[in-house]
């Protein structure tokens, strides 16, 4: 059960130096290659980055923070170069489990509000982390069209080198397959993915018939979005680290002291996430 050695929580304390960085193409170019020597190819350009993940889901108690925090556990396995933003001013758990910024994107002062998406852009031009992770706040669905109205926010993520997908968290309920749809229309013509996320504590994938038999979701994969199912974790585990504040990661290692089976249970829930999160690699950037 060993994992990478990494500070869970900690995710805001690493930032990429500049020589952690691709190089620029036309830097590149010049170190490989003599003066007089011709380039038969064009150099590539570097991946963009970083990929921000907008986790939404409507009301709460859907599984949207659980969402953020499963991504971010997963990710900082691949890499250290993570950042957190938990909007929600009242109960903010991701916050409390991997020391996420609050981010007062919401706030009835518009002053607060603009200066936060002002610091938000900043980061991700620095391009100081691989994944930025948005843990939206409870209700919201139209934020995204607020930022592109006020901001072109959205349009601007290519001048940014960004990308930016939308993690859409349901439960079984109509409610949800109406929000979609609603994220869907709400970010037309955009740059925009989505992941539409079955959370399957709310029962197995065939119980998301509204969902499965939807207009929506034919849209959703139209448009290059994809559905995934998010594994459910047994409450013997999910309450014991609840009461620890710990991060997955903690969860599966010994010094947790979380009984044996109970921390095989994480463990074996985390790789299921894994599994089915890489599945839409592209949109979320989890590997197997």
């Amino acid at each position: 059960m060993s994992k990478q050695s990494t500070d869970q929580k900690s995710i805001q304390s690493k930032e990429k130096s500049a020589g952690d960085r691709p190089l620029e193409v036309g830097n590149l170019a010049s170190e490989v290659r003599p003066d007089n020597e011709a380039i038969a190819q064009p150099v590539a350009e570097p991946e963009i980055e970083p990929l921000i993940l907008w986790v939404s889901g409507g009301k709460g108690g859907v599984g949207k923070t659980t969402t953020a925090r499963i991504l971010t556990d997963l990710l900082t396995d691949q890499t250290d170069y993570i950042y957190g933003y938990d909007c929600d001013p009242i109960n903010p758990q991701f916050k409390r489990f991997y020391d996420a910024e609050y981010l007062p994107i919401t706030s009835a002062d518009t002053k607060t509000a603009d200066i936060a998406v002002e610091a938000l852009a900043e980061r991700i031009e620095a391009k100081g982390h691989d994944y930025i992770i948005i843990d939206s706040p409870a209700g919201e669905i139209d934020m995204l069209s607020q930022l592109e109205e006020r901001f072109a926010f959205i349009s601007n993520l290519k001048n940014m080198r960004a990308r930016l997908t939308r993690v859409m968290v349901m439960s079984t309920t109509l409610e949800s397959v109406n929000l979609l749809e609603h994220a869907l229309r709400d970010a037309q013509g955009l740059p925009v993915a989505h992941v539409a996320v079955r959370n399957l504590h709310f029962g197995g994938p065939h119980y998301f018939d509204a969902y499965n038999r939807s207009p929506v979701k034919a849209e959703l994969e139209k448009q290059g979005g994809m559905t995934i199912d998010f594994p459910e974790l047994g409450a013997i585990a999910t309450d014991s680290i609840d009461k620890q504040s710990l991060t997955y990661s903690d969860a599966i290692e010994k010094e947790s002291g979380l009984p044996t089976m109970r921390r095989s249970m994480v463990f074996q829930w985390r790789e299921k996430c894994r599994k089915a999160f890489a599945e839409a690699e592209h949109l979320l950037g989890v590997t197997e």
